[in-house]
């Protein structure tokens, strides 16, 4: 009984297991398809809710989304100083030429 390199014998597996092969190769790319397609959605919605909440205030007073033209950084502390002087949310906004 001769010795067979590890190539050959590798080799001889692969001819013999084709099949088995195939199989687990359609397998393992059908559940690689099905994460890739979970990640890229969640990542979508994740991506479409943060640019909502940017481009949006919400106003709890009427329950309204303000739609603006940029996001408001460093005007949130205005924003409450007036809001709690009783001005509208839309009053306040559209002197900061925030509304669309």
């Amino acid at each position: 009984m001769e010795k067979k390199s590890l190539l050959t014998r590798s080799k001889e597996w692969v001819c013999d297991h084709q099949e088995e092969i195939s199989i687990g190769a359609g397998i393992v790319t059908a559940i690689a398809v099905a994460i890739g397609k979970v990640v890229s959605r969640n990542n979508r919605y994740r991506l479409k809710e943060e640019k909502r909440m940017n481009n949006y205030i919400y106003d709890p007073s009427t329950g309204l989304f303000w739609k603006t033209r940029r996001r408001s950084s460093n005007d949130n502390l205005i924003i409450a100083q007036r809001k709690a002087n009783g001005e509208p949310m839309y009053k306040i906004l559209s002197d900061m030429r925030l509304l669309k």
